[in-house]
């Protein structure tokens, strides 16, 4: 019988997908805080937990949604890229 590991498969871009989305959601509850200045500040620390958890693929996929997230949503105009 094949044993899966947690950290191979999806289980790493799900969590992934997971951190930078929860990161994004405390981005935006300092917004009142530091407005418009660091809008990638909170995305760093998920994507270097995403790198430790599940190695080089997560952590790219991780920096790609944290940058396109961020310029949706944090960057002046917001809503567009």
């Amino acid at each position: 019988m094949l044993k899966l590991s947690l950290r191979q498969g999806v289980t790493p871009y799900l969590l992934a997908t997971g951190v930078v989305l929860l990161m994004a959601a405390g981005r935006w509850a300092l917004g009142f805080i530091v407005g418009e200045q660091l809008p990638f500040i909170t995305f760093i620390i998920a994507v270097l937990f995403v790198s430790w958890f599940g190695g080089l693929g997560p952590a790219l996929f991780a920096t790609i949604l944290s940058a396109v997230l961020a310029l949706l949503l944090f960057i002046p105009p917001t809503g567009t890229l």
